[in-house]
């Protein structure tokens, strides 16, 4: 099994003049009735673990078994073993015994909820089933290659109906959090603090209020040692969403994604994202465009209008993201998206610029209204054209949707 879900970064009243300049233009037709994108599903099941008091910190000691400890030291890597990995593989693996089904994107939810409830804020994650299905035998050449990429890793052997499965969990982890608690009161404030692995760097921290809501509050950069510290207000009950960018030379880089619940209950159970395929005769950059401006209707705001020559820009910035094996905001051969639009002589007075890869375009737009730092520009009133672009790398969609207002 292995899925890589990134998805980072960036990234509407039209007038009698805004109509005429797009029929100059090319703008493309809003489509008569945009199909909502499918809710997530709850999963029935009872929840296997409990929500962990805190999140973040110093990973728990976590006894591997023998065949555990034999895999994990197959070969030499340079990752890290963290016991909430494992812990969350362990029960991953039994639950994937149970659904009596092979690994499926749905899957990926459970597993990310999984982590979260152990208290893991990872968000570059990268799942592997080990076949056969016993510790015996398994074949780990290539495994360890793979794990290079990877700054810490934990494996678990889940055992039911005596059928055994194994999972090994990678993480991309760059900053390390103190201690958070999950559970808070409405009207206080949290102080959020933390390491940045890589030292002296810039973070851009976003929320996601309980109204739907994202706002961004003021980049806070890491001292020498990597140290940051950051306050949120948490004024009224409902869920959070905290979320972490590292500003990079290659573009902002989402590398930490986690809930607050203020005086509500943590969530029960994961929300999945159902395999229902976007229509026959629709095409990704079609359902992205009709998922986007159903949301933007359910929010209260008025719906996107394409234009031709942000779609050819986004179109662009996908298949040079796939020919030049990279991902993100910044092209090594283009440039950052202001000197890309100038490229293309677009010259619009506002403009932004989401990107994701996933396997189809629901998961795609899941992932990305999913991310306060990627609804922020999703739900921006002051945006009334787009752009969208995708590309085929695998198995998997890259996608890039560039906002603009004129």
């Amino acid at each position: 099994m292995r899925r890589r879900e990134q998805s980072l970064e960036w990234g509407l009243l039209i007038s009698t003049a805004g109509l005429m300049f797009c029929a100059l233009v090319g703008c493309r037709p809003l489509p008569p009735a945009p199909p909502t994108a499918p809710p997530p599903q709850q999963v029935d099941t009872p929840p296997p673990v409990s929500w962990a008091d805190v999140i973040g910190g110093p990973a728990p000691h976590t006894e591997l078994t023998a065949a555990e400890m034999q895999l994990l030291n197959a070969r030499p890597c340079r990752c890290l073993h963290d016991g909430r990995l494992s812990l969350a593989a362990r029960q991953h693996a039994t639950d994937l015994i149970r659904s009596g089904a092979n690994p499926t994107d749905g899957d990926l939810d459970r597993l990310r909820f999984l982590l979260l409830r152990q208290g893991s804020v990872d968000y570059i994650v990268e799942p592997r089933m080990l076949y056969p299905g016993t510790a015996e035998g398994i074949d780990v050449n290539g495994m360890a290659e793979q794990r290079l990429r990877w700054t810490h890793c934990g494996i678990g052997i889940g055992t039911a109906a005596e059928q055994t499965r194994t999972v090994w969990i990678g993480v991309q982890r760059e900053v390390e959090l103190q201690r958070i608690p999950t559970r808070h009161r409405a009207g206080t404030a949290l102080l959020i603090s933390g390491r940045a692995l890589r030292g002296n760097v810039r973070l851009l921290p976003f929320v996601g209020l309980p109204s739907g809501a994202a706002v961004q509050l003021a980049p806070s950069v890491a001292r020498a040692d990597g140290r940051f510290a950051f306050t949120i207000s948490l004024p009224t009950s409902g869920r959070y969403e905290v979320e972490l960018l590292l500003d990079t030379a290659g573009g902002p880089r989402v590398v930490a994604l986690f809930p607050l619940f203020v005086d509500v209950e943590p969530d029960p159970r994961p929300l999945v994202t159902p395999a229902i395929p976007p229509a026959v005769d629709s095409t990704p950059d079609i359902a992205l465009f009709e998922f986007l401006n159903s949301a933007r209707v359910r929010a209260g705001l008025p719906p996107l209008r394409r234009d031709r020559r942000l779609d050819r820009a986004a179109s662009a910035h996908c298949t040079d993201m796939v020919d030049g094996a990279y991902f993100g905001h910044v092209s090594p051969r283009h440039g950052a998206l202001d000197a890309r639009l100038t490229a293309h002589r677009i010259r619009p007075q506002r403009s932004a610029e989401n990107i994701a890869r996933s396997s189809s375009a629901l998961r795609i737009h899941r992932n990305l209204m999913g991310s306060p730092s990627h609804r922020i520009h999703m739900l921006d009133s002051r945006f009334t054209t787009i752009g969208i672009g995708t590309a085929t790398d695998g198995t998997d969609i890259v996608a890039t949707q560039i906002f603009a207002s004129w």
